[in-house]
């Protein structure tokens, strides 16, 4: 019997069926953070990620300014963001802290300690900058 013909990676040797799919599997290789948030392509250049966004996903007008990655909407994109802190707090080996009382989450302990002296010891509702008394975590937090 004989085997179709078939399109090696001179990468890792792995062999594929069609060129096309060969080509998508060495993007694997590169170290690229190009990568489609709607559909995981890969990209080697910011600029065709963007070009395959507006083209294949339509408006996706939300760009990371770390990344360069497209969302759609601005709450997909501050999730996003979410996750980069999450991992540069995790690369430097620290820790998210949380505050007991209103559930925020730093990923910076010195900011996370500043907070903190916003609540006051014996009411953590009662602001200390000005003595202000609030009556939920939600007055607290949008005063």
């Amino acid at each position: 019997s004989t085997s179709p013909e078939t399109f090696a990676c001179e990468v890792c040797q792995g062999e594929f069926l069609y060129q096309e799919v060969l080509q998508t599997h060495k993007l694997l290789h590169f170290n690229t953070s190009h990568v489609c948030y709607a559909c995981d392509c890969y990209f080697l250049k910011t600029e065709t990620l963007i070009g395959h966004m507006n083209t294949i996903h339509g408006n996706m007008s939300y760009h990371c300014n770390r990344c360069q990655k497209a969302f759609p909407t601005q709450d997909a994109l501050a999730m996003h963001v979410m996750l980069h802190a999450k991992t540069e707090a995790e690369d430097e080996h620290q820790h998210l802290v949380m505050c007991k009382f209103c559930g925020i989450i730093f990923t910076d302990r010195t900011m996370y300690y500043l907070h903190m002296g916003l609540h006051n010891v014996n009411n953590p509702w009662q602001c200390n900058l000005c003595g202000k008394v609030c009556a939920n975590v939600h007055q607290f937090s949008s005063h």
